[in-house]
């Protein structure tokens, strides 16, 4: 049965990982967001919604995992103890749904004004 994990990546390579996985046949999925930067000439850039994260879809019996580790991007495998993260199925429905047409995440505004008790 597929389940979803989660994957630590090395810092800035979430997008390096995530086409290195895909080529050897892995099926991935890496939340993307929008957001500020000035030093861009539009002012805007896209990044990980989860930085250093990506998360990965693997057969607990059938899937080979051990090129994941030396994947490059990859830091490791997320593990409590020796037993894998799982993600839970919903958590990426969720994100899925909240994805425009260019799959980028559509964050809710924030609400809060100058002064709002918090």
């Amino acid at each position: 049965m597929k389940a979803w994990y989660l994957i630590q990546t090395k810092p800035r390579q979430e997008k390096l990982a995530r086409i290195n996985l895909d080529r050897q046949g892995y099926t991935t999925y890496l939340p993307i967001i929008r957001r500020r930067n000035r030093l861009k000439p539009s002012g805007m850039e896209t990044a990980p919604l989860f930085p250093r994260y990506l998360f990965i879809q693997l057969n607990d019996g059938s899937d080979d995992w051990g090129p994941i580790r030396s994947t490059l991007g990859v830091h490791k495998l997320v593990r409590f103890g020796q037993i894998p993260a799982r993600v839970p199925e919903s958590l990426i429905v969720v994100l899925r749904h909240r994805e425009d047409a260019q799959g980028i995440q559509i964050l809710p505004k924030k609400s809060f004004h100058i002064g709002d008790k918090v």
